[in-house]
């Protein structure tokens, strides 16, 4: 599946943050990790730049290059820089990971994958490899503040322009089992990015009540079988009359036969009514960025 990429002519960051209830004060804040820049697949300037804008991350801080006769304690990054043509769209790419992470981040390694691809189709890298450097920390950043449930990040990932965080922060209101953020979760029924609609589907047949079966029919996307397939299951874990009504029809009338038997499947659980909830695990965020 091809990646998203970031018009940096109409660049958008972080989108207006959700107040949270029930914070009475801020929790400490963690320590954040020393990194080091280990390798570097690009023009030399790049870690110079790199030790500047990680400055500005909440989770991480540079260091500088041990010498031979000192330990490396810190983390350690690598960067690779391309340009390469998609079609006749020249687009530069950088791919970031950093390794050896210390036990408090919940993750031994995490990456982020930024690719940069302007409207007037041309590629300068002093211009385009800044702005994609500042996105993939923002991208570490976010990922980390999730790995530490710092529940304060959750609302602007939830908007956030990069489709891989929206799914992140998704994720993290079901494992959280955060039913007060079950209504921003409902806007992304309606999402531009498929795995995002489906992962919302996902969350609120797990977190949700039946009054949620309305939105979800709403913004069905029937011609996709994929969608399709989450929204019969998550209905099937709701349950309610508009549920179960709605998959009554689609098990009668479905035209494709795995369709019609996990409808058939999902009336039978709306039925029945869910089944005794389980306890929550906590989960882990993956490496890949995309």
């Amino acid at each position: 599946m091809r990646r998203p990429r970031y018009p940096a002519c109409c660049w958008c960051l972080w989108a207006s943050s959700l107040s949270l209830p029930g914070c009475s004060e801020d929790p400490p804040t963690p320590e954040r990790v020393p990194v080091v820049l280990a390798a570097i697949d690009g023009p030399d300037w790049v870690d110079p730049l790199f030790a500047e804008r990680l400055q500005s991350s909440a989770a991480f801080r540079p260091v500088p290059t041990p010498s031979e006769n000192e330990t490396n304690t810190s983390a350690e990054a690598s960067i690779a820089i391309q340009e390469f043509a998609a079609g006749e769209v020249p687009v530069v790419r950088l791919d970031i990971e950093i390794d050896s992470l210390p036990p408090s981040v919940g993750a031994g390694s995490l990456d982020a994958h930024i690719e940069i691809e302007r409207r007037d189709h041309t590629v300068d890298l002093a211009r385009d490899v800044p702005i994609a450097l500042a996105r993939a920390i923002e991208v570490l950043d976010a990922k980390v503040a999730l790995l530490r449930d710092e529940e304060s990040v959750v609302g602007r990932l939830l908007a956030d322009p990069d489709p891989e965080l929206r799914i992140m922060a998704i994720q993290w209101v079901t494992r959280s089992g955060r039913r007060d953020l079950l209504d921003p979760v409902v806007q992304r029924l309606a999402d531009p990015d498929p795995r995002v609609a489906a992962e919302a589907l996902d969350c609120l047949g797990s977190l949700g009540a039946p009054e949620h079966a309305g939105p979800m029919v709403a913004s069905a996307r029937l011609s996709d079988r994929n969608h399709t397939g989450h929204l019969y299951m998550a209905l099937g874990a709701l349950g309610g009359a508009q549920a179960q009504g709605f998959l009554d029809f689609a098990a009668r009338n479905e035209d494709d036969p795995d369709l019609a038997s996990l409808a058939q499947k999902s009336l039978t659980q709306a039925l029945v009514g869910p089944p005794k909830p389980a306890h929550a695990t906590t989960g882990s965020i993956a490496r890949g960025h995309r």
